[in-house]
């Protein structure tokens, strides 16, 4: 619950959204891509409420496929849209959830900040510079970019599975941030919104290995 009212998730099934229902926040039950169940939904909440928009498609390899560009586009672009313009109806905070893959990872001179410039090198990628052009224009929406949300066994899974692989690097080096830490942050920059910027990483600070 924010101050308030209370916190609803959009993608509330998915790795973040199933964390942050354990920590006390609600599910927001529609399908984003229906713009007129979306309105009729979210047109319920009450003052004080806030959503965190987390409902996209993110599996960069299957965004990346040609046959999946138009679900990809209804979710993670229209889908925000509709969010955020229903959201703007009924005088409801949202905030989406963006991602460091708004940067192409190749600037050899520092740490990205929340001013740089994207450079999206995949259809993912892309896919979050737009949404995040598009809330730009909605004066009732904040911006969170997240690095890679790490689990133990979901880098176990991906990474240490392959060590024996010779084609696969060793040693492999990334931002990436502990999901349930990642959940704390976000409810905490959530409870205090009208303090935040409208652009803002929350991440770890310093790139580490894997195995680290």
């Amino acid at each position: 619950m924010s101050k308030n009212g209370f916190i609803y998730v959009t993608g509330h099934r998915g790795r973040l959204g199933s964390v942050l229902m354990e920590l006390g926040c609600s599910a927001l039950e529609i399908d984003v891509t229906d713009p007129i169940v979306t309105s009729r939904t979210i047109k319920q909440l009450k003052g004080g409420d806030l959503i965190v928009h987390l409902a996209s498609k993110s599996d960069v390899d299957w965004c990346e496929k040609e046959e999946n560009k138009d679900q990809l586009s209804a979710v993670n672009l229209m889908g925000a849209y509709n969010v955020l313009n229903a959201a703007q109806d009924a005088n409801i905070p949202v905030v989406l959830l963006s991602s460091n893959h708004v940067f192409s990872g190749r600037r050899w001179w520092g740490k990205y900040k929340e001013s740089s410039k994207q450079s999206s090198i995949n259809a993912y990628g892309f896919s979050k510079h737009t949404m995040e052009a598009l809330a730009v224009s909605f004066p009732n929406s904040k911006i969170v970019r997240s690095s890679y949300l790490a689990t133990y066994d979901r880098v176990a899974r991906t990474y240490f599975a392959k060590e024996d692989n010779p084609k696969f690097p060793t040693f492999f080096k990334r931002n990436f941030t502990y999901i349930n830490h990642f959940a704390e942050m976000l409810l905490a920059y959530c409870h205090r919104y009208d303090e935040m910027p409208k652009m803002l990483h929350l991440a770890s600070s310093d790139s580490m290995s894997w195995y680290e």
